[in-house]
């Protein structure tokens, strides 16, 4: 089995997809179809049993049992609900109205945190771990945490450490590691510099204030 570290990882419609750095240095790039659940109380009147057979009815659902869970982590009384397997992360809210509209659901469990966060929490291990895994044509089949408490030296991680305005044009765009860089002139041209400086260097994380902002509004420019 291949080992290395668990980069990073995204939900992209019915898959999640995870980016892995081997032992050699090489990054890839994996696929593994995920379906995330939900848990819905039923109204007073309607049965597990029967909220389940209405879900079932739905196009994205792929599956809806009945089950007992605590209702809070304050309250340690359990109740019966509906474990309701959806398809892709994308149509959880869509499945939510549903239920909604037929008002049978007086209460919706596990639907705060983010698909990614239960995926993770799923696998077992978060990124920046150690792990070896097993796949095939880039499908994830197997994956699992490496226990190396004796390992001394830090993770082989290249990190991309830049400034850049989070709001309004990008004219001006500074690069701190791993080679101090000073990019200027029109958008194009900076965002054309910073992609190919991206393609050059293949950093693993990028660090920046205020990071996902900074980003977005670079996509944004890009995208104009």
């Amino acid at each position: 089995m291949p080992r290395g570290w668990l980069l990073d990882a995204v939900i992209e419609g019915p898959y999640a997809v995870l980016w892995l750095r081997d032992d050699e240095g090489h990054v890839v790039e994996l696929r593994q179809r995920y379906r995330p659940h939900i848990y819905a109380k039923p109204k007073k009147g309607v049965s597990v049993e029967e909220l389940c057979a209405a879900f079932r009815e739905h196009s994205s659902v792929y599956e809806a049992e009945p089950e007992l869970r605590y209702e809070s982590l304050s309250r340690r009384k359990q109740v019966e609900v509906a474990r309701i397997i959806v398809e892709s992360a994308d149509e959880i809210r869509k499945v939510e109205a549903y239920g909604r509209e037929l008002r049978i659901v007086e209460e919706y469990y596990n639907d705060d945190p983010e698909p990614i966060q239960w995926y993770l929490y799923g696998l077992g291990v978060p990124p920046w771990s150690r792990v070896e895994w097993r796949s095939r044509d880039g499908v994830l089949t197997d994956v699992k945490g490496v226990d190396e408490e004796l390992r001394l030296e830090p993770p082989p991680f290249k990190a991309l450490v830049f400034k850049a305005s989070s709001s309004g044009s990008i004219n001006h765009l500074t690069i701190e590691e791993p080679e101090e860089t000073i990019l200027e002139g029109s958008e194009e041209n900076v965002l054309e510099a910073f992609q190919a400086l991206l393609a050059e260097w293949e950093p693993d994380p990028l660090v920046a204030p205020d990071v996902e902002r900074t980003l977005w509004n670079m996509a944004e420019w890009a995208t104009e």
